[in-house]
């Protein structure tokens, strides 16, 4: 049995309004199918010699669109600079200029002392601060409360929610 008659098989016993599509729709709707089928999920998906667009996030900031065909573009995507859609891209710069501004008034996680860090509570939707003295998450870390507060302030609650704790 063919993918067309397949699919018609589906439609026939499984949606009442779709039974009645002309057989060049049932076409357009496999061709679909294939396309999806066909899509890469992610980044790590393509390989060169798909030759399949994407998008590299350079380091001043610009975004271009590529043919993903050599070992140069694997770099890339090896580097974490690649990206299927530009909207990833966009997503990834805004989240990297946060993170840069963090790093601005982190410090390294020292034992036994205050290692301030924050937090994002899904139950109430508030970001806190922490402070954690024996466990290193591996997070960034900050000196004082204060400067926590100040990085907060810097970046906005909006923006830290969206881009680095991901909250839609």
């Amino acid at each position: 049995m063919s993918n067309i008659e397949n699919l018609r098989d589906i439609i026939e016993n499984y949606s009442e309004e779709l039974k009645h599509l002309p057989s060049s729709e049932i076409e357009n709707l496999q061709a679909l199918l294939e396309d999806i089928k066909d899509k890469p999920k992610s980044i790590w998906d393509l390989d060169i010699a798909g030759g399949k667009e994407y998008y590299v996030l350079w380091t001043d900031g610009h975004i271009d669109a590529n043919d993903f065909i050599s070992h140069l573009d694997e770099k890339k995507r090896d580097m974490g600079n690649a990206f299927l859609t530009r909207e990833e891209a966009e997503f990834e710069l805004e989240r990297r200029k946060i993170e840069a501004i963090m790093k601005k008034h982190s410090r390294p996680f020292k034992y036994e002392e205050d290692n301030y860090h924050l937090k994002y509570f899904c139950r109430s939707g508030s970001i806190c601060i922490l402070n954690s003295w024996e466990f290193n998450d591996g997070l960034l870390y900050f000196e004082s409360k204060e400067i926590a507060r100040k990085v907060i302030d810097e970046i906005g609650i909006d923006r830290l929610k969206k881009y680095w704790f991901r909250v839609k």
